[in-house]
């Protein structure tokens, strides 16, 4: 017992624990959605946290369901943004004013003659095809000048996952939930899901740090366990690894060029970011989060070269901050990801703000 005194005191001293559990508290705002198959609750509020112990944050949505609290009526004088994308859209981690496209924002109207106004419609889990479907909802509610889609190579596994329940039109185009999976009673969020830990774990671990510490590592040996490389519901990467993606990437690009035709035919502009994952950064960056992932191959980085020959044969207007954020990570020394979260901190959110601002005169042009 003396023992276990020592243990305890030694991880309250030098061990700072998360929650005891996998839920981050997103889970209170996701509803199902009979097209999109997951939204969030409009004008709700959650407290989102790491399991890691690495961010609380405070989520408010409005009332079109998006973690902004922006005014929609129209201004003079403002050019009116939409940016579209997934959870590092959203700002993943980080506050409202620290999301990149607040940074950026902010950054640019300094001293600027024409204002901007940036509305972040990034919604996590999602996918291309569940972003081009989102899009067309909120669009007319939004009427933006410009819309920017935020697109990452991880994005190819939500659209694998979203296919095999969705239905598509003559084309090939998405057009929502298949009715077979609607009419099996699905109604259910996948970012709800939790690892099974035993009960008596997870009640010792309200009191206890070394239950905490225990129960964690636990929790990481299921993680381990439960993925299998190349599995479309445990592994991140499964479509990236082994050159996997061009088996997805076919639906995914078409669904960009559909993106692309229909903000054009509303009269605006529409440009394509192209956001790199940390592993594409830095070998450094996420260096605790990408262990259970077990890496053998290189970086991806032969995913950016493919996306930027799509925007050349395509004649896409897109953008690609991988650079600036390496020459920040591996010259400048910085952070800018979660050490445990795939997400970019509040550091990687400032960089390519600032770098997002520094580019939007010629993207406004």
């Amino acid at each position: 017992m003396l023992g276990l005194f020592f243990v305890e005191i030694f991880f309250r001293i030098f061990w700072q624990p998360g929650p005891a559990t996998n839920q981050t508290g997103l889970e209170a705002l996701v509803v199902f959605d009979s097209k999109l198959e997951t939204r969030y609750q409009k004008n709700a509020a959650a407290v989102v946290q790491s399991p890691h112990g690495e961010f609380e944050i405070k989520y408010l949505t409005n009332d079109i369901g998006l973690r902004d609290g922006k005014d929609f009526s129209k201004k003079k004088k403002i050019s009116r943004i939409l940016a579209v994308g997934n959870s590092f859209v959203e700002g993943w981690g980080v506050s409202e004013a620290n999301r990149f496209t607040d940074v950026a924002e902010e950054y640019f109207n300094e001293g600027a003659k024409i204002k901007i106004d940036i509305v972040n419609a990034g919604i996590s889990g999602y996918g291309v095809l569940q972003s081009y479907l989102f899009l067309k909802e909120i669009y007319s509610v939004i009427e933006p000048n410009h819309v920017m889609f935020f697109y990452m190579s991880t994005m190819s596994l939500a659209d694998a996952r979203y296919e095999r329940i969705a239905d598509f039109d003559d084309d090939g185009f998405v057009t929502g939930l298949d009715v077979d999976y609607l009419l099996s009673g699905a109604n259910n969020s996948k970012l709800a899901n939790e690892d099974k830990i035993p009960e008596f774990f997870s009640e010792l671990a309200e009191f206890s740090h070394t239950a905490k510490y225990l129960m964690r590592r636990y929790q990481n040996r299921l993680l381990i366990a439960d993925l299998k490389r190349g599995d479309l519901t445990s592994d991140l990467f499964a479509t990236l690894r082994n050159g996997a993606e061009a088996e997805y990437r076919e639906k995914t690009y078409d669904h960009i060029l559909k993106m692309r035709d229909f903000v054009r035919s509303k009269g605006a502009r529409f440009t394509l970011v192209y956001l790199p994952t940390p592993l594409q950064v830095s070998t450094s960056e996420w260096n605790k989060g990408k262990l259970p992932y077990q890496f053998t191959e290189s970086n991806f980085e032969g995913n950016e070269r493919i996306v930027r020959a799509f925007c050349r044969d395509n004649t896409l207007s897109c953008l690609f901050p991988t650079s600036e954020l390496q020459n920040l990570a591996n010259i400048g020394h910085k952070k800018l990801f979660f050490a445990y979260d795939f997400h970019l901190n509040v550091e990687g959110n400032k960089a390519l703000g600032v770098w997002l601002g520094n580019h939007l005169s010629e993207i406004l042009e």
